[in-house]
C-alpha cells in the first residue's frame, strides 16, 4: 500500500513554520549574555589556578633552599662582589645556584606575572639571556641556623600579583599573605 506524502511531510514549509528575524536575534542576545557570564567566572578559575601554581612555585624554591642549606651547612651566600645595580647578574646567580636542586628559570616566575610579561610588547622584545623573577629570596648569614630561628619569611613575591596582597614563604613551608603590614 502506497502511501502518499502531503507537502508538510515533503519538507517543504508552509506559512507559519520556522524562524522569525527578532526571535533569532532575540536568542542569539540570550546566547551572548551567557557566554559573557561564563567567559567572567571562567577569568576567576584561571586567577585562582594561578594563585595555586605561584603558591607551588614558592614552595619548590623553598624546599630547594632547605635542600642547599642542609647540603652546604648555610643558606645561599650572594656574592657581595656581584651585588650592584644589574638586576639580571643577580637573577642570573640564584637561578645557577638552585639548578642543581631542580628549580629552573620558569619556576622562578608566577604564572600571572609570566601571562603579564608575554603580554607586554616592551617585555616581549628582550633578549633570551635576560632574568626576570618573581619571588625575591631573603639574605642570611652563615650562621646556619639564621633561615630557621627568627621565623624571617623565606621568600617574597615582588608585586601583588593576585590582588589580595603579597603571598610570603615562611620557614616552616607555610605561605601568608602579606597585605597593609600585616600577615593574614
Amino acid at each position: 500500500m502506497k502511501r502518499k506524502l502531503s507537502k508538510k511531510q515533503s519538507g517543504s514549509f508552509t506559512e507559519g513554520e520556522g524562524f522569525t528575524i527578532t526571535e533569532l536575534v532575540f536568542s542569539l542576545a540570550i546566547m551572548s549574555v551567557l557566554a559573557s557570564i561564563s567567559w567572567m567566572s571562567m577569568s576567576g578559575f584561571r586567577q585562582r589556578a594561578d594563585a595555586v601554581g605561584c603558591m607551588q612555585h614558592m614552595k619548590s624554591i623553598g624546599l630547594a633552599l632547605n635542600a642547599y642549606t642542609q647540603d652546604y651547612g648555610y643558606w645561599p651566600q650572594f656574592p657581595i662582589e656581584t651585588a650592584s645595580t644589574d638586576e639580571n647578574e643577580t637573577w642570573k646567580w640564584w637561578f645557577e645556584t638552585l639548578e642543581p636542586f631542580q628549580i629552573h628559570e620558569d619556576t622562578w616566575l608566577c604564572p600571572t606575572h609570566k601571562r603579564q610579561l608575554r603580554g607586554s610588547s616592551s617585555l616581549a622584545s628582550e633578549e633570551e639571556d635576560d632574568y626576570v623573577s618573581s619571588y625575591g629570596p631573603a639574605l642570611f648569614d652563615k650562621n646556619d641556623a639564621d633561615p630557621f630561628v627568627y621565623g624571617t619569611p623565606w621568600l617574597i613575591e615582588r608585586a601583588n600579583f593576585h590582588l589580595r596582597g603579597q603571598q610570603i614563604l615562611m620557614p616552616d613551608g607555610s605561605i601568608q599573605t602579606f597585605r597593609g603590614g600585616s600577615f593574614k
